[in-house]
């Protein structure tokens, strides 16, 4: 332990001893004026000296932000510590926090990481340190600069004295972000502004830039590319370019230390298996943290559209991948659904009930361990296939009816045992097939929202045409269902961004109510026109 005499305050550079104060006195107190952030330190040094990944420690960050206003110490500290060991298992052995404390104190910590930690954290992922200096991409009164400077000096390469950037520490104003880091070259690869199809490279030792055509996406452990070419995604070492698999437009690529994710965009089939591309074209499942994310993605996803609910710490489908980070090995029960249900409150909305009603199902015909990942993917492929790969929910209205008419058959929970078995019940009368899903993923993605059709009113009964059809037609602005052939209709007005209600005379609020449940327009925008025409006594 050392006194840094300027700041009159104690830091611990050993990285043990930091670790374990940051982890222990540090979060009970929350802050200390007087002493630097020990976890901001240690995070943003193991961060830039490749022994936590980038992402990692953005998601401390996040948890910390979410936990900013509660008093549970034990919770933050089991998030935080679990993010944190899960990286250092990679680079260290050890086998309890003892162990683990001892093997870290053999690296010291900088004073320059006590001083500028919460910067560094917070310039991510766009910092690298190579070869004692840091290079950055940095924003500055509108415009994107990348730079470079030393770590201990921080604080004066932003700027001087009268906030004046040094024009000494700037290399070049052309670019957005930084791409990677290929340390078989010392290159940083740079993405242009506004520019496509071409990137840059910076080569540290030689301090000169070289542009290349295509369109890089990231950098694999050992200094290989992944671009993408003519169509293709190209592995680039050593100058030398191999193809590895032809683009598929509804994936999303994202390079890792050692494989590509691939994910899907927003005009993916409703249910697509996130998988590992490897470098040299095979494939391999994703880990089960990730799979489990990506179906509490979806779940969430259907629960928040319906509730208006709209927190931090609830789950992305497009950022599952760096959301599994909170996730382990434990088993997805139907006790954690129900749990993760309920926490949405909103017992009133029919997709909460519905997903409940599953539970419950789910709960009386399997074993209270049991982990049901596997069954959910199963019910979710069946429920894209019952609505034709339409509509915003991962478990379907229909797939709900089907599974409570096997239930109240018995054959439910005989079937629940065999996965294919029960696939194939739920699906017995379901003629969309894997082939149609995969010709019409444009359609699909673009009608699925589309809560249109037609309606008429016999007495207090309202009767319905067409609801949810995706043999539609564009007139305009107005998205209208191709045959209606009823005086009312609804259609969906793109610049206005709403539904439009229309109906040959003034509707009372109990027929206007009556619309909204049955078109569920509860959590949309819409608005009711009365198509009255007046004509002239004769």
């Amino acid at each position: 332990m050392s006194e840094k005499s300027n700041r009159k305050t104690m830091i611990l550079h050993k990285s043990g001893e930091c670790l374990k104060y940051a982890l222990g006195r540090e979060l009970v107190e929350k802050s200390n004026p007087n002493i630097p952030s020990h976890l901001d330190a240690f995070v943003a040094y193991f961060i830039l000296t490749g022994k936590i990944d980038r992402k990692t420690g953005t998601m401390i960050s996040l948890v910390r932000y979410a936990n900013e206003d509660e008093t549970d110490y034990h919770e933050l500290h089991e998030e935080i510590s679990t993010l944190i060991i899960k990286e250092l298992k990679k680079h260290f052995e050890f086998s309890s926090s003892d162990e683990l404390f001892a093997v870290l104190d053999d690296i010291e910590i900088p004073d320059w990481a006590f001083d500028n930690g919460s910067l560094l954290i917070d310039m991510l992922p766009d910092v690298y340190l190579i070869k004692d200096k840091l290079y950055y991409i940095r924003e500055k009164d509108g415009e994107t600069l990348f730079m470079y400077g030393y770590p201990e000096h921080l604080d004066l390469e932003f700027e001087d004295d009268e906030g004046v950037v040094n024009e000494h520490d700037i290399i070049s104003r052309l670019y957005s972000e930084i791409i990677g880091y290929d340390p078989v070259f010392s290159a940083i690869y740079l993405r242009l502004k506004n520019m496509t199809g071409i990137y840059s490279a910076y080569y540290v030792d030689y301090d000169q830039e070289g542009f290349k055509h295509g369109e890089c996406i990231g950098v694999l452990g050992g200094g290989k590319l992944i671009l993408i070419e003519d169509g293709y995604l190209v592995m680039e070492i050593c100058g030398i370019k191999e193809r590895i698999k032809p683009v598929n437009d509804c994936e999303q690529y994202t390079v890792k230390e050692d494989h590509i994710l691939v994910k899907p965009v927003s005009t993916a089939p409703r249910l697509f298996r996130p998988y590992h591309l490897m470098p040299d074209g095979s494939i391999e499942k994703s880990t089960y943290p990730e799979r489990k994310a990506y179906i509490i993605g979806l779940i969430e996803d259907d629960l928040r559209g319906h509730s208006g609910k709209d927190e931090m710490k609830e789950l992305a489908i497009e950022y599952f991948d760096e959301l599994a980070l909170y996730f382990d090995n434990d088993e997805f029960t139907s006790d954690y659904l129900s749990g993760l249900i309920k926490a949405y409150g909103h017992t009133e909305k029919k997709i909460v009930r519905n997903y409940l009603h599953l539970c419950q199902i789910l709960g009386n015909c399997i074993s209270k361990d049991h982990d049901i990942l596997t069954e959910l993917y199963m019910l979710g492929d069946v429920s894209r296939k019952m609505t034709e790969d339409v509509g915003p929910d991962f478990i379907s209205d229909a797939l709900c009816r089907a599974v409570d008419k096997l239930y109240m058959g018995g054959e439910f929970g005989k079937s629940i045992k065999n996965t294919n078995d029960l696939y194939e019940k739920l699906l017995t009368n379901v003629y969309w097939t894997e082939e149609r899903l995969k010709d019409r993923p444009q359609q699909a993605s673009t009608t699925q929202n589309m809560k249109i059709g037609g309606f008429d009113f016999d007495g207090k009964k309202i009767q319905l045409e067409g609801v949810g059809t995706t043999d539609f037609i564009v007139l305009g602005n107005l998205i209208l269902p191709r045959a209606c052939n009823t005086p009312g209709m609804v259609s969906y007005n793109m610049e206005a961004g709403r539904y439009e209600v229309r109906y040959g005379r003034l509707l009372s609020d109990a027929q206007k109510a009556k619309i909204i449940e049955s078109f569920s327009l509860e959590d949309e925008r819409y608005k009711f026109y009365a198509d009255i025409v007046f004509r002239r006594a004769s």
